[in-house]
């Protein structure tokens, strides 16, 4: 245990070193969502749970879509609606309506975005910010709000009257069956970003189906030399961004490193996807800045599941 909370304290220490780089490259970024960073903000008291994967959803869910990597939202899409939330930067086609947060959190939960939110069908990076939406929602303070939606207008479950707990079991019991659906397909490469995001997210809310013994050893076998995680093969001149870059654009996100492990001929059957993921950074020993962040939030929920066992 003390070896835990030595690695817990350095982990706050190259948080808020990694805050100060955010706020240096990307100022409107860090402005719009830093509070994500704020220490604290992700401590969230673990009730571990468990889903029912063979329990019927509400609405049927598509697992194939999971594997051919077709997305409903851009990540643009999910950005506008957090900073919406935590910010009071509103938008609507035309750009910024409004900014009047003066750095405070506002809980501003426009119709458009609680619609774009918990839409039904989502599949992959689409789902997993569903409910990371949610998630930062309520930690964030603003859980009154989106129950009064909840109650209102349901969500995912069809406009039926609903609550934010019911609605993140949903989407976290479709998030379950996508990552039964990448194991048994074998864990492609082109997926294992998205399966680590998956259970991380989930696993915060306290569903340890995620953190299976044999799962975990697959993520730990991904794991590079330096200790970091990445593609098998990165082409940096595909990957190479610029600090301005980390905020990307619909038409940045046609290629992603996960694009850039398949073959030419995989390429080539998917040309009109939409992949939904923050623009990777490459980093020494051919790793990558998201996965390698999605892998520590799941190594780090197994280690509290874990735990919660011994």
């Amino acid at each position: 245990m003390e070896r835990l909370w030595t690695l817990a304290q350095e982990a706050a220490q190259v948080s808020s070193m990694g805050e100060s780089f955010i706020i240096k490259a990307n100022p409107d970024y860090y402005h719009e969502l830093g509070e994500l960073l704020r220490p604290g903000f992700w401590e969230v008291p673990l009730t571990t749970r468990a889903i029912n994967i063979t329990t019927s959803l509400i609405h049927p869910h598509d697992l194939l879509t999971v594997l051919d990597g077709e997305e409903k939202l851009v990540e643009k899409q999910s950005d506008e609606c957090l900073a919406e939330l935590l910010g009071g930067t509103v938008y609507h086609d035309g750009g910024v309506d409004e900014d009047t947060s003066g750095g405070d959190v506002l809980c501003i939960v426009s119709q458009k975005c609680w619609q774009r939110m918990t839409a039904q069908g989502y599949s992959g990076y689409s789902l997993t910010h569903q409910v990371f939406y949610l998630t930062i929602g309520l930690r964030a303070g603003c859980g009154e709000q989106l129950e009064l939606l909840a109650a209102r207008d349901g969500g995912v479950n069809g406009g039926a009257r609903s609550d934010v707990t019911h609605i993140l079991a949903e989407l976290c019991t479709a998030v379950l069956q996508e990552a039964t659906a990448i194991s048994q397909a074998g864990f492609p490469d082109y997926r294992r970003d998205l399966f680590m995001e998956q259970g991380a997210l989930c696993g915060i809310l306290g569903y340890r189906n995620f953190f299976k013994k044999d799962w975990l050893s697959r993520v730990l076998s991904w794991q590079k030399d330096p200790g970091c995680f990445g593609a098998s093969s990165v082409i940096p001149d595909q990957l190479s961004t610029t600090p301005d870059q980390l905020s990307t654009t619909p038409d940045q996100l046609s290629t992603t490193p996960d694009q850039l492990s398949t073959t030419p001929d995989q390429l080539s059957t998917t040309p009109h996807h939409t992949r939904m993921r923050r623009e990777e950074r490459p980093m020494g020993g051919h790793c990558l800045a998201h996965r390698s962040a999605v892998a520590l939030g799941y190594l780090s929920l197994s280690v509290r599941f874990l735990v919660t066992v011994l």
